[in-house]
């Protein structure tokens, strides 16, 4: 998912949607005895500063951009209050993190970060909007769509297509009627045979210098 980001449209509409969640003013409130919301003079610490490593605008586009990439946000919660409740939060890379389920009804986390096991209770899980039914992990919401796919086939045909002038680096011409399958082997033992050339091309000029 970290290559995802190259991609010419996600890498534009990243930053519009994470910066508009950086600037939404979050507020605590509370409930007087009429039932109405009122706000909380001092308002909670890990809405004012989340993290001692980075602004508040940082950490808020980091959480938005692990799930809208990976579908879930891990922080680490690194202080808490005399409560028990989280006053630090500093966001760990999904890529290094790796949740499991114990399949039960009570849906149980076990997390892994970096192949070791740390304890639940230091995890906080923000998943994205699509979670699946037995499980309270969030999934990517480009993960299944094909779009990204999809955009980096096109950047690398535009970039090909570019690169070689705008015209086809070769046309492979056959008097007999072949199959996609037969194509295909063909193609490939073209596309290959160039990537030998070019390797060996490389390896000489490197030894000219």
């Amino acid at each position: 998912a970290t290559t995802e980001i190259y991609t010419l449209s996600l890498h534009d509409a990243l930053p519009i949607w994470s910066s508009l969640l950086a600037q939404i003013p979050f507020r605590s409130f509370r409930t007087d005895a009429d039932g109405f919301a009122v706000e909380v003079q001092k308002q909670p610490m890990l809405l004012m500063r989340p993290s001692a490593h980075v602004t508040r605008s940082e950490w808020l586009t980091q959480m938005s951009i692990s799930r809208d990439l990976f579908g879930n946000a891990f922080g680490w919660i690194s202080a808490r209050d005399a409560a028990g409740y989280p006053t630090s939060v500093d966001w760990l890379s999904p890529p290094h993190v790796q949740p499991t389920t114990d399949g039960g009804i009570s849906q149980a986390l076990t997390y892994r970060v970096n192949g070791q096991v740390v304890p639940s209770e230091q995890i906080l899980l923000i998943p994205s909007s699509l979670i699946l039914p037995g499980s309270p992990l969030g999934i990517a919401p480009l993960q299944y769509s094909g779009l990204v796919e999809l955009g980096k086939m096109a950047q690398k045909f535009g970039s090909d297509w570019f690169r070689n002038g705008a015209v086809p680096s070769q046309l492979i011409y056959s008097d007999m009627e072949l199959t996609a399958d037969e194509a295909e082997a063909i193609r490939s033992r073209v596309s290959n045979s160039r990537s030998e050339e070019h390797t060996s091309e490389l390896q000489s000029l490197r030894k000219s210098r």
